[in-house]
């Protein structure tokens, strides 16, 4: 099973049923994949009351982030 950091069943489940990773936060989520030196964002979602406050700038550098520490050099998404 893909790495899982969720706060929502709904997120787990789209978790389990897709087989990506997903980071949420009380603002929003992303779905991705890693694959060897690559992380490709599948879905970044942000919810219309927090959106341009730089929340989804946040959620993908927490992304890019996890993804450097498991050797990861290339972004897509």
């Amino acid at each position: 099973m893909p790495e899982v950091t969720v706060k929502s069943l709904y997120a787990q489940y789209l978790a389990e049923r897709c087989g990506h990773a997903i980071l949420e936060t009380d603002q929003g989520f992303a779905t991705y994949e890693i694959e060897g030196a690559v992380v490709y964002i599948r879905d970044l979602f942000v919810v219309h009351e927090a959106r341009r406050q730089g929340h989804a700038s946040q959620i993908a550098d927490q992304v890019c982030e996890m993804a450097k520490a498991r050797g990861c050099t290339r972004l897509i998404g």
